[in-house]
């Protein structure tokens, strides 16, 4: 499922650990992602939270 999930991977998010039930990933937030207050924009944040969810309900 991740193979083929273009958006999560061109962001960068890279699959840690993954069995039934459970996901963890991760991704390295550039400049390009941060909000005027120099924090993560948080489409970021629910992307990656999504993709695990994803990835976890999938396993």
């Amino acid at each position: 499922m991740f193979e083929v999930d273009a958006a999560s991977r061109k962001l960068g998010i890279e699959l840690i650990e993954l069995s039934p039930g459970h996901a963890r990933m991760s991704m390295v937030v550039t400049e390009d992602m941060v909000n005027g207050y120099a924090i993560t924009h948080g489409g970021y944040v629910f992307l990656l939270a999504d993709t695990t969810f994803a990835m976890a309900c999938n396993s």
